[in-house]
């Protein structure tokens, strides 16, 4: 019997020498072949299973799994810098809020009654206010 098999490196070249050596048609041939080379079919197939598992988990070019981190980092920093201290976010909101009126006189869209504002509206609200500024501050630039 040979000696196990220890990297993925050495479970592709074994996958891959099996399958370049003869075209199995039924599964229970390419068992028998895996058999002639010395492995077990099931832990073979476990191996491979949890290998692509790995990959389909962990790789950098799978879209989804990136996606996922880079909302995870925005959230992050988004935490980051805006605070869930509602005294201290009313008067955040409040002096940009006026920073909005002097750049533009109309803007009263953004009225909210303060009073009935929930902790978390009134840090979504500053995060709303802080990149509208940022935006304008973007502009002019």
């Amino acid at each position: 019997m040979r000696r196990p098999i220890e990297t993925e490196d050495e479970l592709l070249q074994t996958v891959y020498q099996l399958f370049a050596e003869i075209d199995p048609e039924t599964p229970d041939e390419v068992d028998e072949i895996i058999e002639a080379g010395g492995n077990d079919p099931e832990a073979l197939a476990e191996q491979m299973d949890a290998l692509i598992a790995r990959v389909l988990t962990q790789s950098p070019l799978l879209w989804r799994m990136r996606a996922q981190r880079e909302i995870r980092n925005k959230r992050l920093q988004l935490q980051s810098f805006i605070s869930f201290d509602r005294p201290a976010n009313r008067e955040a909101v409040q002096e940009l809020l006026e920073k909005l009126r002097v750049r533009n006189p109309s803007i009263y869209a953004y009225y909210r009654n303060f009073e009935s504002e929930s902790d978390e509206d009134f840090a979504t609200f500053r995060a709303e206010l802080e990149y509208l500024l940022s935006e304008a501050d973007t502009e002019e630039e």
